[in-house]
């Protein structure tokens, strides 16, 4: 069976993108600040290019962008998609959907 996505809700689209960039950025952002506090030569005095204040906003941050720019992708998409017609997908049922009709006794 064949599908088209001929529009995405951009609202309700990146506000969910959002959120999963803020998760992503809870969940990477403490290794890359590990990362960065390591030190660049052996016996090298260890740097700290950044405080930990900053490393708390930074999740924020990475999802406000999360949610702008999914924003401006699925706006640019609709516009693209109302002239030449969107994504097709072509979905497969992995199992049978169970009938319409009740058994008669």
């Amino acid at each position: 069976m064949l599908y088209r996505i001929n529009r995405f809700g951009i609202q309700q689209t990146s506000k969910v993108a959002g959120v999963v960039y803020f998760v992503v950025g809870i969940l990477i952002i403490p290794f890359f600040f590990l990362a960065m506090m390591a030190p660049a030569k052996p016996g090298a005095e260890a740097n700290r290019p950044i405080s930990l204040v900053v490393v708390v906003l930074l999740p924020f941050f990475y999802g406000i962008i999360g949610y702008l720019t999914t924003a401006l992708g699925l706006w640019i998409y609709n516009a693209v998609a109302k002239r030449i017609g969107g994504v097709e997908l072509d979905i497969v049922y992995a199992a049978e959907p169970p009938s319409e009709q009740t058994p008669t006794l």
